[in-house]
């Protein structure tokens, strides 16, 4: 089923096409301070996605099982692997959105 096409995206693809508009924007962004170290601790303590085994680092992803958004007043938990796991970026996509969750257990 398509949908109709919205009408601010046809603008600027009117624009884009036009040549007039660059094809780049600068953006502001809020990066996770910490989340590299946090990262590289839950790459050293398991080393592999927690579902599906796969070691290849750079499919893996770092997910807070605590969330993010959710630990503004424990900021050490942001950091603190054992608040973390390591999931292929398929099912990290999922579990961030919560359409996969896990019990205490690590059963999915």
């Amino acid at each position: 089923m398509r949908t109709a096409p919205d009408a601010v995206e046809s603008e600027l693809a009117a624009l884009v096409d036009s040549e007039t508009l660059s094809t780049e924007a600068r953006r502001e962004v809020t990066a996770r301070l910490g989340q590299g170290l946090f990262r590289a601790a839950l790459l050293a303590l398991h080393g592999r996605c927690a579902l599906t085994g796969i070691a290849e680092p750079s499919v893996l992803r770092a997910a807070h099982i605590h969330r993010w958004a959710d630990s503004r007043d424990e900021p050490r938990a942001r950091r603190d692997p054992e608040n973390g796991l390591l999931l292929t970026a398929n099912l990290d996509c999922l579990f961030e959105g919560g359409l996969i969750a896990f019990d205490d257990k690590g059963a999915s």
